[in-house]
């Protein structure tokens, strides 16, 4: 008691005097007394505190430390502690290090702390969170690069770049797996105050030489580098040229360094449009961070933080009709004037958006998801018209549904299909011409604007065969499917495998090259019994279920209804898989179960982390993806060994609450 009344006095007497007594000095005095002894970890953790509310970092750091080390018997206290140097390292974008100390803070405190479930859900989803951040990050550096003048830019770039090149080379020989934890923005071992720098980044420039490597080999630097089909002078200048170990003779500095430089300068946002481009990306990010603190961590006052922040950092964004929207509803009942207000602004300046008309109409939301499903019929039709090669028909189809519905969520995908029925009845330069539209009209649309960007990337790579057809694109280019998948061409098929073909993965062989290998189907199990459903057994079939760090992965949407035509979804899935994993072999097949339910399943892929991270990367584009009502399916990851046990919906429905639990 008398300890806490001396904490309590220090309080009041710097409130009292308006901030002007040394809290620290008159805390560090109560270390001098020897009845605090058993206190000492507190009375560390409330200098810590004070450092932290002066943005004295290091200091608040290392007093959070004292209190972990002064620890002997409060392990609530120390687990706090751990808790606080967690959120400095994540505040100063350090995403490695919050992620351990997030994990000791779990081991350390008890279950029943009032906020250990919001910390478990954050420590699990730390790497989304870092991953937006380092998205802000970037656009921020390369913003401030394209406002400095050339000579300046060009230095700044260059020394930054030559100053990691060293370490990051190094890890590049040998490169984290794709599923390994996302890695600090930070630069280890530098100050707090340079770690939002995105060029401090060891890790991301050692992935981008890495990436770099994997795709393209060890190019040298010339003209035109991305050609396959080299003169042999070409060839032979290049090799007498570069060493194998890809340095440049003379300077010392590697082609990748001199490559990766000329990406980032081509990446600046030096043009009006460009510059708005990477502000949406900025609002993208910022939307999905506050997005996850309302709707995962329940945190309202975070959520508001973080909605608000995007109004001002980014205003006029094409996120600004969503942020109103939840900033009204975030404040209704806690600040009715500022609800109010955000109300108000949402009806002015965007009536037309599908959030003022749920104000205005509160069954417009069953009336949308009308529309959809009549949206989602037409797309469809749409679709079986393409695979049974009507051009001309998917063409007027696809004019006569925007004429009906005007600009709509299916946009996109049927001006794509529209493209790729030009391409089957014209030459290369109006099928070119329409793919250019395509990506001119829809600039920030995710899924389908780049796949069709590395369609005109493929068509300047191969123009002058292409130019020879007497159609841009062929019924049967069995070289060639880059325009369209094979899961995409044929009526999707019940998978059946051996079930002993298992690929055999070495423990040191990367996640590149795991992925790159053969993918093996998938059986249908065998029919089996039913579970009773007394409790007791479905406890019994929760306890079959898994979920190991490494095992043979798949990502799945369980589709409840066993009729349903499932080519355009999984046109979807490809369009997705084509422009997230170009590089790697990941098929998407069809599982029918027990004329119960459909799965489409998608993989392999070798670790819990490397499917779940795929997982988040596809979840905010399904709605653009599947062409079937939300309410008709749902999505998991599963290992190969417990997808053989899916048999029966009752088992889908078992294996989703057990990962429900143990996600």
């Amino acid at each position: 008691m008398a300890f806490n009344a001396n904490l309590n006095r220090i309080r009041m007497e710097d409130e009292r005097n308006g901030n002007n007594v040394d809290r620290i000095a008159s805390l560090k005095a109560l270390l001098k007394s020897d009845k605090n002894k058993d206190f000492t970890d507190q009375i560390y953790y409330r200098i810590g505190d004070i450092y932290l509310e002066r943005q004295q970092l290091s200091q608040a750091i290392e007093s959070y430390h004292n209190a972990i080390r002064r620890s002997t018997k409060n392990q609530t206290q120390k687990g706090q502690a751990y808790l606080k140097l967690a959120e400095v390292y994540f505040s100063t974008g350090n995403y490695a290090k919050a992620k351990a100390y997030y994990d000791t803070t779990l081991t350390t405190l008890p279950p029943s702390f009032r906020d250990y479930d919001l910390i478990k859900r954050k420590a699990a989803n730390l790497d989304l969170l870092a991953n937006r951040f380092r998205i802000i990050a970037r656009e921020d550096t390369l913003q401030t690069l394209a406002r400095m003048d050339q000579s300046e830019r060009e230095e700044r770039i260059g020394e930054l770049v030559r100053e990691q090149a060293g370490k990051a080379i190094d890890q590049a020989d040998n490169p984290p797996s794709s599923d390994s934890f996302t890695a600090s923005i930070d630069k280890p071992g530098t100050g707090l105050a340079e770690g939002k720098f995105y060029f401090n980044n060891t890790t991301a420039i050692s992935r981008g030489f890495s990436d770099f490597k994997r795709r393209w080999g060890n190019r040298p630097l010339s003209d035109n580098w991305r050609r396959s089909n080299k003169t042999a002078s070409e060839i032979t200048e290049s090799a007498g040229n570069h060493s194998g170990n890809g340095l440049t003779t003379g300077t010392g500095i590697t082609d990748q360094t001199d490559l990766l430089f000329k990406e980032y300068m081509n990446s600046l946002p030096l043009t009006p449009e460009n510059l708005r481009l990477s502000n949406e990306r900025v609002a993208a990010a910022m939307y999905d961070i506050a997005s996850f603190y309302k709707d995962e961590l329940k945190d309202n006052k975070e959520a508001v933080s973080g909605f608000e922040a995007l109004l001002k950092r980014v205003p006029g964004s094409s996120y600004e009709p969503a942020v109103l929207y939840n900033l009204y509803l975030l404040y209704a009942g806690t600040g009715q004037e500022r609800s109010d207000g955000y109300r108000n602004t949402l009806l002015k300046d965007y009536p037309g958006s599908p959030f003022a008309k749920v104000i205005l109409n509160p069954g417009y939301g069953r009336e949308n998801d009308e529309k959809e499903a009549a949206l989602n019929r037409v797309y469809n039709e749409i679709y079986d018209l393409y695979t049974q090669r009507q051009y001309a028909a998917v063409i007027q189809q696809a004019a006569l549904t925007e004429q009906q519905y005007g600009r709509n969520t299916i946009s996109p995908q049927l001006a794509y299909l529209s493209a790729l029925a030009l391409g089957h009845t014209s030459k290369l330069p109006s099928f070119e011409n329409s793919l250019k539209s395509l990506a001119d009209t829809f600039v920030t649309n995710q899924l389908v604007t780049p796949l069709v960007k590395q369609h005109l990337q493929y068509i300047n790579d191969h123009r002058e065969e292409m130019n020879s057809r007497p159609t841009a694109l062929l019924d049967y280019d069995p070289d060639n499917n880059i325009f369209m998948e094979p899961e995409a061409q044929i009526p999707a098929a019940t998978a059946k495998v051996n079930p002993e073909n298992k690929p055999k993965v070495s423990p040191g062989n990367k996640q590149k090259e795991d992925l790159e290998k053969k993918t093996p189907d998938v059986p249908v199990p065998a029919d089996t019994k039913d579970l009773p459903p007394a409790a007791a057994q479905n406890d019994k079939a929760l306890s079959m279920f898994s979920m190991p760090d490494s095992a043979e992965y798949y990502f799945v949407v369980n589709v409840m209804a066993p009729g349903l035509n499932l080519s355009p979804s999984r046109f979807g899935i490809g369009q997705f898989n084509r422009v997230k994993l170009a590089d790697f072999s990941i098929k998407h097949q069809l599982k029918a179960v027990n004329n119960e339910n459909q799965l489409i399943f998608v993989g392999p892929f070798y670790s819990r982390t490397a499917v779940t991270n795929y997982e988040r990367n596809i979840l905010p584009l399904m709605k653009d993806i599947m062409r079937i009502p939300a309410g008709r399916y749902n999505t998991f990851v599963i290992s190969k060994e417990e997808l053989e046990k899916l048999n029966t919906r009752t088992m889908i429905n078992l294996y989703l609450e057990f990962y429900k639990n143990n996600r």
